[in-house]
């Protein structure tokens, strides 16, 4: 069948001959949802769209914004439901006497063979007339007696052990204050403040200290009491390689100085320390007429003479008391100055500084 054949138009709506049904009446609902007309009619009543409101113009910060209270749940409803509250209290006894209790135990069978019921009442003098046997009956004023006598105890007993503890306690007060020793130890506290030194030095830098200290002590004692070290010390701040000389019978080597390119050693008497001589050592070698010129000097009145042993050749001088002589040993030449020392004596003391 042709499309155009099957819709049929009536006042102005086109159907479908088949079916019926308006053609387009979707497209315009849908129209009409989206932009509705301006003037819709309804039995002859026409309403006038309404026209949008403008929205007021806020500055946010104008307004004050605070959070709303949220209700989508109510607290009321949905919170924990208390505890239900148990109505049967456990009832405090009193001190009266509870009768009904009294009347139940007293309504309970019994067995014969049950010598005695109840608590035993305490008495230290407990006899026979006290003990209940099989079968006997007790009378009510002997049981009053028995009561009364349980009840007097029992008062008695706190304050017995009232009594007892407050006596322990004075006691261990008393062997408290005798055995307390805090203030005697912090007043040796103090004292061993008082005695420490380096109190508020670091132990590194106290052990430091002493460490340098003994350091420098035995260097000083090394210094004067060990003569090898003094005069290795010497030689090496004088640049001199020189050696130590061997004192003459009576004489003890003493302090060995340093001075410009030599080393001087003062050997001294070991009975008179003002009886010494010295002995230097520098760096100079000269020929014998040298020495001879040098252990002569200025004064004419010296007397000069020269000893050759072996290979080496000494030169003595004497000026009144005053003695000198002079040798060369290796690149470097001795001298030896003395008082109070014959030739004799400046003569061994020159070889045993010149010898090798």
């Amino acid at each position: 069948m042709n499309k155009a054949t099957s819709i049929i138009e009536i006042n102005g709506n086109r159907y479908d001959a088949v079916s019926g049904q308006l053609i387009g009446a979707v497209k315009q609902a849908a129209r009409q949802a989206i932009k509705p007309t301006q003037g819709l009619s309804i039995d002859g009543f026409t309403r006038q769209a309404a026209r949008a409101k403008a929205h007021a113009k806020r500055s946010v910060y104008e307004l004050q914004r605070t959070p709303e209270r949220s209700k989508t749940l109510m607290r009321s409803v949905v919170k924990k439901p208390e505890r239900a509250r148990s109505e049967s209290k456990t009832k405090i006894r009193g001190l009266s006497p509870d009768y009904a209790r009294a009347s139940r135990a007293k309504n309970v069978p019994r067995d014969a063979k049950v010598q005695r019921f109840g608590l035993l009442p305490f008495s230290r003098n407990a006899g026979s007339e006290s003990e209940a046997k099989s079968g006997e009956i007790i009378n009510k004023p002997h049981v009053k007696a028995l009561a009364h006598h349980s009840a007097a105890t029992t008062a008695l007993v706190p304050s017995i052990i009232t009594n007892a503890s407050h006596h322990k306690l004075e006691r261990l007060l008393d062997y408290a204050m005798a055995q307390a020793d805090a203030h005697k130890k912090e007043l040796d506290k103090s004292i061993k403040n008082r005695r420490k030194l380096f109190k508020h030095i670091p132990r590194w830098l106290v052990v430091s200290l002493l460490v340098l200290g003994l350091t420098s002590a035995a260097l000083f004692v090394v210094w004067h009491k060990v003569p090898q070290a003094s005069l290795k010390l010497a030689a090496t701040k004088a640049h001199v390689n020189a050696s130590l000389p061997t004192p003459i019978s009576g004489y003890k080597v003493g302090p060995i100085t340093a001075l410009d390119n030599a080393v001087r050693t003062t050997i001294q008497s070991t009975s008179d320390s003002s009886n010494k001589y010295t002995v230097t050592e520098q760096v100079s070698n000269q020929p014998a007429a040298s020495l001879v010129a040098n252990a002569s000097g200025t004064n004419q009145g010296q007397q000069v003479q020269t000893v050759q042993d072996k290979d080496k050749i000494y030169v003595l001088s004497q000026d009144n008391n005053k003695g000198t002589a002079a040798c060369t040993k290796g690149a470097n030449t001795i001298s030896v100055e003395g008082e109070k020392l014959n030739v004799a004596q400046l003569l061994e003391a020159a070889k045993n500084a010149c010898k090798n």
